[in-house]
């Protein structure tokens, strides 16, 4: 491994993570990006340079502005119920496979009592998580975080050399769950052969699939802005071009269908409710929320759909 002790948000920071997939942007590489990660797309026009990287929306309110602020007490917290003694992290980069770094959050010195209980040994790696309790419910779920916060912190453990690390989470702000993981080679394998792969396909300029993401929307309208054109471009020689253009118009009217479906089934629902707002039948519970009773309108009373366990 090698650390790196640049400041965090500095132009020597930015730019080394240009030279590298790091661990917050391994899981496009696997399709299981967040919805505000970059796509695998995105990343090879930027670490290519064919377009900036996106500017991160950082302002006060936003979830990476508290996400930032609120880092150093949620592990300042955990370390103190925790037992861990913690030291800041810097940016390492890998030895073994080139391109592939992280900035580790923290460090935890050695392990408290539940990871020497575990078999931990030495230092840990330490990710901070903030969530609300929606979130954690809906995809923290199998006692374990979200799988591409799983391919981070082994990615960390990797580019450290630690063998194990802990994703503290706090949930609504006042309750901080630990996450323990031993380092896994087999994860660690995969991690190296996407990343080579990648840095394969940027020198081969092999360009990954467009999907259906924000993120590679965004890509490719930095890639091309719009050009003002009088005479229609002629696509005649690319069959591909009319195939795609018809598979837009089909899920264009796809989605119409289904809102008008989707429109008949809540209508059908009030009626059978009668102006209740919460019911319930095996399995399913039908909850409405009244946003305005006069005038009637279309959306004045939104219809919730929720599945139950019925002993």
């Amino acid at each position: 491994m090698t650390i790196l002790r640049i400041p965090e948000d500095s132009p020597e920071w930015h730019a080394i993570r240009l030279r590298h997939i790091g661990g917050s942007e391994i899981a496009a590489l696997f399709g299981l990006q967040e919805d505000f990660a970059q796509s695998a797309f995105t990343l090879h026009m930027v670490k290519s340079g064919r377009i900036p990287a996106p500017p991160v929306d950082d302002a006060p309110g936003t979830r990476i502005w508290y996400g930032k602020r609120k880092e150093a007490t949620i592990a300042a917290l955990a370390a103190e119920l925790f037992g861990w003694d913690i030291e800041k992290g810097w940016y390492h980069s890998d030895d073994v496979t080139p391109g592939m770094g992280c900035s580790l959050d923290y460090v935890i010195k050695e392990p408290g009592r539940e990871e020497t209980r575990l078999g931990f040994h030495g230092p840990g790696v330490l990710q901070i998580k903030n969530v609300d309790w929606l979130e954690h419910k809906r995809k923290w779920t199998g006692g374990g975080p979200p799988f591409s916060i799983m391919l981070q912190v082994q990615q960390e453990m990797a580019c450290s050399g630690m063998s194990w690390g802990v994703v503290a989470c706090e949930i609504g702000g006042n309750d901080i769950r630990p996450y323990r993981f031993p380092a896994s080679d087999k994860i660690t394998g995969s991690i190296r052969e996407k990343i080579a792969g990648f840095w394969q396909g940027v020198e081969d300029e092999q360009v990954p699939q467009i999907d259906g993401s924000d993120s590679t929307a965004a890509a490719l309208y930095a890639l091309y802005p719009s050009t003002p054109t009088p005479v229609p471009l002629d696509m005649r020689g690319n069959p591909r071009f009319a195939e795609v253009a018809l598979e837009l118009l089909v899920e264009r009217a796809a989605v119409k269908a289904a809102a008008e479906r989707e429109q008949a089934a809540k209508n059908e629902l009030e009626s059978l409710l009668q102006g209740a707002t919460l019911a319930e039948t095996d399995g399913v519970r039908v909850s409405v929320t009244v946003v305005a009773e006069q005038p009637a309108r279309k959306g004045s009373r939104r219809i919730r759909v929720s599945e139950i366990i019925t002993q």
